[in-house]
């Protein structure tokens, strides 16, 4: 049988199956989310990068699945406070840069 996320409110794609399964918006956020807080170290500038790495990886993934599922995500991913834009990747990049930078400062 095959699953599906077409028709059904609130499901996308689910960019991480080999199947043809949904996903519900929620997990899926949910789950970008908690992996990043298990490998962040209580660095919300890590957090935030990882976070956004996720979630731009998932996103190439679904616009060559599903471009409606995409624009979706990307719709629901502003709304949830995700900087998308080239100047918001660039923003969480320094951050996260300068958070590495001064970990391996305290570190020497």
């Amino acid at each position: 049988m095959i699953r599906s996320s077409q028709n059904r409110t609130g499901y996308i794609r689910n960019p991480w199956s080999k199947e043809n399964d949904g996903i519900h918006i929620d997990t899926f956020f949910k789950r970008i989310s908690q992996d990043a807080g298990k490998r962040c170290g209580c660095y919300y500038e890590i957090y935030e990068k990882l976070c956004l790495d996720s979630l731009l990886s998932a996103l190439a993934r679904l616009e060559s699945l599903n471009m409606r599922d995409a624009e979706y995500v990307k719709k629901e991913a502003v709304s949830r406070g995700y900087e998308l834009s080239h100047e918001g990747q660039q923003d969480t990049e320094r951050a996260y840069n300068e958070t590495m930078s001064e970990i391996c400062r305290e570190q020497e």
